[in-house]
């Protein structure tokens, strides 16, 4: 997870960087090693930041055997000075006040057809993308 302002920093040094910095075609993660969390670490500092929200961790879940730390040494390497430097309590508390501010209030924002997994649910069913999520020719 990165902040949209850090992300667009990565992309605007991508964009700008010279073919020394890493070749014509470089793909590489973007963030910060000192940022890197797990989803029950997200779900403990939203709590921190807004003690009404409930916290539910299953503890008889099997372990998500995808997870894993995302290395961003070379980002760090190639692009010093754009590195991360909105922290997850600043974003958090970024997000909040950006919904009070709006008043947002739809409880039912989940059911929009916005959300990432409607929208690949979609496209799943229109055939526009296979079982493995590639476009159809």
């Amino acid at each position: 997870m990165i902040h949209v302002l850090d992300m667009a920093r990565a992309i605007r040094w991508a964009h700008e960087r010279e073919a020394e910095q890493g070749g014509n075609f470089l793909v590489m993660n973007t963030g910060s090693n000192v940022w890197n969390y797990q989803i029950k670490d997200l779900a403990m500092e939203i709590h921190k930041i807004i003690p009404d929200t409930e916290v539910s961790i299953n503890q008889n879940a099997e372990p998500d055997k995808r997870s894993y730390r995302v290395n961003f040494d070379l980002f760090k390497e190639l692009a010093p000075a754009h590195q991360p430097v909105h922290d997850l309590s600043t974003t958090i508390k970024g997000l909040r006040e950006g919904l009070e501010g709006i008043q947002f209030t739809d409880a039912n924002f989940r059911q929009s057809k916005l959300i990432r997994l409607h929208v690949i649910s979609d496209l799943l069913g229109k055939k526009v993308l296979g079982d493995s999520l590639e476009l159809v020719p």
